[in-house]
């Protein structure tokens, strides 16, 4: 599987990024890993995080807009 990309598009209702009170982010980490023992190394994520938050909107409008990005490269 060289040379393939894998792409995951994901949403959590936390902030599961560095430094944040709800802990560690396991999902990513895991899929990049077990991705890369398949010989998938262009692993890419985009993720709708904080959805119970006040900045939701944001988050989603980012995603979008990393996607958009993605799809002119892809």
């Amino acid at each position: 599987m060289h040379g393939k990309k894998a792409l995951f598009i994901t949403s959590c209702a936390g902030d599961y990024s560095p430094g944040s009170t709800f802990g560690e982010d396991h999902q990513e980490p895991y899929l990049r890993t077990l991705f890369e023992s398949f010989g998938i190394n262009d692993v890419q994520f985009v993720n709708a995080g904080k959805l119970m938050f006040k900045d939701r909107e944001q988050s989603i409008s980012s995603a979008q807009a990393s996607l958009q990005s993605l799809a002119t490269q892809w």
